[in-house]
């Protein structure tokens, strides 16, 4: 499948992981699992811990109040008893009196110590108005070179978008505007062989909701989805076909467009790269929330 460019030019669609991947020429498309979850997943620390009910939280006050009312209990009926015997007007025998004197006394039941209740919430990126740190290049892709699953890969171009409706085409770009995306931070890296480039970005959103609502919107199939970023090596990776992979933490999207740069080694190595960029920028976002 083709999608229309700008200037009138066609390209091979972008694919994503769930839809069509990337297929040599005249051979089947087919079809995978998707890469990641269709709506992304979040990091544990993403979500408050809930309040405890085993029977170290009410319960095992409960139990503890019981206990000391039950001495309580014991303790008023012995000290009844004493004062009964006590009102008589005959006389004690000596060892009974020498008996009573030494008899010890119960302790008073100890009182039950409150505890102040702390409500720990991790801090959440779901919103801005929680999460006002402003993201950084250097954050999410550091200018040294990268090496994932054995590859080593140069940054080829880096760019911050404010303008977000120029990292993407059609539906994407549309939902992005309409979502006020606040900024996209992106970079382009090609690998030493000069065999793979990949463009990975993460897109800043106002809340996880219009996150989620944008990569939606998107088809990578039908070539609205996110621009990949030519680059001095690659020139040409905004007009090839290839894997296209994103997911959403908190209230960013994180995505990765990845082709070849020259022959074509099939549809596997392009999914195994574009997860493992995904992956990578992902870790500096639920940094975020730690």
């Amino acid at each position: 499948m083709r999608g229309k460019l700008g200037g009138g030019a066609t390209a091979p669609a972008a694919t994503s992981a769930t839809s069509a991947v990337y297929a040599e020429p005249g051979r089947p498309t087919s079809v995978i699992a998707p890469a990641y979850h269709a709506y992304g997943g979040l990091p544990p620390a993403d979500t408050p811990p809930r309040p405890s009910v085993s029977g170290s939280g009410f319960g095992g006050r409960r139990l503890i109040l019981m206990a000391a009312g039950g001495l309580a209990a014991i303790v008023i009926g012995v000290v009844s008893v004493v004062a009964l015997a006590g009102g008589s007007d005959q006389p004690k025998p000596a060892a009974a009196q020498s008996a009573q004197a030494t008899q010890p006394v119960a302790p008073p039941p100890p009182s039950p110590k409150r505890t102040a209740s702390r409500n720990v919430t991790a801090p959440s990126i779901d919103n801005e108005k929680t999460d006002r740190r402003p993201l950084k290049l250097s954050e999410v892709f550091p200018g040294r070179p990268l090496s994932l699953g054995g590859r080593t890969y140069q940054q080829d171009k880096t760019s911050v978008n404010h303008q977000c409706s120029l990292v993407a085409r059609g539906a994407m770009a549309q939902a992005l505007v309409r979502g006020h995306c606040r900024g996209v931070v992106r970079a382009t890296y090609v690998d030493t062989k000069k065999r793979l480039a990949v463009t990975a970005g993460v897109v800043a959103m106002p809340t996880r909701k219009l996150a989620l609502a944008a990569r939606k919107a998107g088809d990578p199939s039908q070539y609205e989805w996110f621009r990949g970023m030519p680059g001095k090596v690659a020139k040409d990776i905004d007009q090839a076909g290839g894997y296209a992979a994103s997911t959403v933490r908190g209230r960013y999207i994180i995505y990765s467009y990845t082709t070849y740069l020259g022959d074509s080694a099939g549809e596997k190595l392009l999914a195994t790269v574009g997860k493992q960029f995904v992956a990578f920028a992902v870790r500096p976002i639920e940094r975020r929330s730690q």
